[in-house]
């Protein structure tokens, strides 16, 4: 089984970061010299998305032909190529906010909040099979979306 197939939530959660463009999380994750360095970036990660998502809002967007409805924790009009969001969803809102109907903007999806099982399995993944599962894990979250992952939150 595959590294995404077994750590999907682990990998939304570090693409969050990368989508951000707040690579800090990924890279210590991906630089991490044990476990126990890797379950604190993980447990600072969560923290943080937990309480960004106060802010979140729901947004329908429009992008290379196809609608989505999409939970964002952290979006914004785009009036030029941010170089900072070039991993993030980028379109044109067709419902939410009023002030951003039509608007061009980028949004940055809401993660799938690996489920403590989940997380489990990856700490001890990194423990027996080695460091390198981290380093995995947090090159697939730089990696561009999958056509139709977008929605899938």
């Amino acid at each position: 089984m595959s590294h995404r197939e077994r750590f999907p939530g682990v990998i939304s959660l570090l693409r969050f970061f990368a989508e951000s463009g707040n690579y800090g999380v990924v890279d210590r994750v991906a630089n991490s010299l044990s476990t126990e360095a890797v379950v604190q970036a993980i447990y600072d990660a969560l923290r943080t998305v937990r309480a960004q998502s106060a802010r979140a809002v729901k947004l329908k967007i429009k992008s290379n032909g196809e609608s989505y409805t999409i939970t964002c924790v952290d979006y914004g009009i785009l009036e030029r190529e941010d170089p900072r969001y070039r991993l993030a969803i980028k379109g044109v809102v067709e419902e939410g906010p009023s002030e951003l109907i039509g608007k061009r903007v980028y949004c940055i999806p809401m993660p799938r909040i690996p489920s403590e099982e989940e997380l489990e399995s990856f700490f001890k993944a990194v423990e027996e099979e080695g460091i390198e599962v981290a380093r995995a894990v947090a090159a697939l979250a730089l990696g561009f979306r999958s056509k139709g992952q977008a929605q899938a939150q």
